[in-house]
C-alpha cells in the first residue's frame, strides 16, 4: 500500500488577543508573548486522489 505524503504543510501562528501574526516561534517568544495567548492553525494540503481510477 502506497503512503500519501502531504503535499504543502502551511502553520499559522497568531496572537488571541491581539490578532497579531507571527511568522516564526521565535518571534512571538521574543516579543515576550506568552504562550496562553498564542494560536497555532495548521493547515495540510494533500495530494488529490484518483477516485476513479481506469480500469482497462
Amino acid at each position: 500500500m502506497e503512503t500519501l505524503k502531504p503535499e504543502k504543510i502551511i502553520t499559522t501562528i497568531s496572537n488571541l488577543k491581539t490578532g497579531e501574526e507571527y511568522k516564526t516561534e521565535e518571534e512571538w517568544k521574543t516579543k515576550g508573548v506568552p504562550e496562553a495567548e498564542i494560536r497555532r492553525d495548521v493547515k495540510v494540503i494533500m495530494p488529490s486522489l484518483d477516485l476513479f481510477p481506469k480500469t482497462k
